[in-house]
């Protein structure tokens, strides 16, 4: 996830009753008295209570955790392993944080049985822990963001959760962001080559439509994905969920949202987001805005197709 200053922005089954809510469970990966074990001295903001830097920002996280929490269902904890480090990033341009599956797997049993899920959704689907030894997303945040040669006439990240956060880049929507990707808003295809994580589809890539060749990804040689990733606003979701949600959320009347395939290829943006033309802006743009709340906008729909069951909240 990126920032472009200029824009204010930063630069992944239907039910019956009650579905019971993930318990998603933050692992502190930070070393003493860094990123989220910083002991510097603050004062609360937004709503966020803690008085140290870090007790804020772990705060932050968990707030994330219980929003993404109570739109998804789920009986496998899912665990992501959280951590501040230097990112690339200039007084202009920065990447905010990045996150994605720790791994991934495929099984008979499984709605669609030949293609990989993320971890996290795997799990939910096989009823227990297929990777027990890890966890299952990891999420990265920028350590530098606010201090000289990186974004500094930013001052930094907002901690509170009232999205009053002015002129400085909002936490709580950043780390919705990303967990989005980790939770399954991505595919493993690899964009530069087309070629399939070893030779076999992602779900994520079960919905990718080519609307030049009005063929799936799926249905797309190698060649073909690599140029599909770089038609831009040729490809689109094409989904149940996302189609019966999209006029309720969209302003334009579209069932089959554009994903983002910028004429040049963004390494770890391109197709794993929504276009930027899709208005209002969406969570899972490749840039975020100052008008984003903190709501899962159309993030949820796409999550439903993918294969999660969502809560009665939805």
């Amino acid at each position: 996830m990126r920032a472009l200053p200029m824009l204010g922005a930063l630069a992944l089954l239907s039910i019956a009753g009650t579905a019971q809510a993930v318990t998603i469970t933050i692992v502190n990966k930070d070393a003493a008295n860094a990123g989220l074990n910083d002991p510097t001295a603050v004062e609360p903001v937004g709503g966020n209570p803690a008085t140290t830097a870090g007790e804020q920002a772990l705060n932050v996280f968990k707030k994330a955790a219980e929003i993404w929490g109570a739109s998804l269902a789920g009986n496998v904890e899912v665990k992501v392993e959280a951590s501040f480090v230097p990112l690339q990033c200039s007084e202009t341009y920065g990447t905010l944080g990045s996150a994605g599956p720790m791994s991934s797997y495929w099984d008979a049993s499984f709605p669609n049985s030949s293609v990989w899920y993320p971890i996290a959704l795997a799990n939910q689907l096989a009823g227990r822990d297929l990777a027990t030894t890890k966890a299952d997303i990891q999420a990265r945040f920028n350590s530098e963001l606010g201090k000289s040669g990186c974004l500094s006439s930013r001052g930094g990240w907002y901690m509170g959760f009232d999205g009053n956060h002015g002129n400085r880049i909002d936490l709580l929507t950043v780390i919705l962001h990303e967990f989005g990707h980790g939770l399954g808003f991505l595919t493993f295809v690899n964009s530069s080559t087309g070629e399939e994580m070893s030779g076999r589809a992602d779900i994520y890539e079960t919905f990718l439509r080519d609307r030049t060749k009005n063929k799936l990804w799926t249905e797309l040689t190698d060649d073909e994905r690599k140029a599909s990733a770089l038609n831009s606003r040729n490809v689109s979701w094409d989904g149940a969920a996302v189609s019966e949600a999209a006029s309720s959320v969209l302003s334009t009347s579209t069932p089959t949202p554009l994903m983002y395939t910028p004429a040049t290829l963004e390494s770890g943006s391109s197709v794993c987001h929504w276009d930027k033309s899709l208005s209002p802006n969406l969570l899972m743009e490749p840039v975020i805005n100052n008008d984003l709340t903190h709501g899962l906008d159309l993030t949820t729909a796409l999550m439903k197709d993918i294969g999660w069951t969502l809560t009665s909240q939805q």
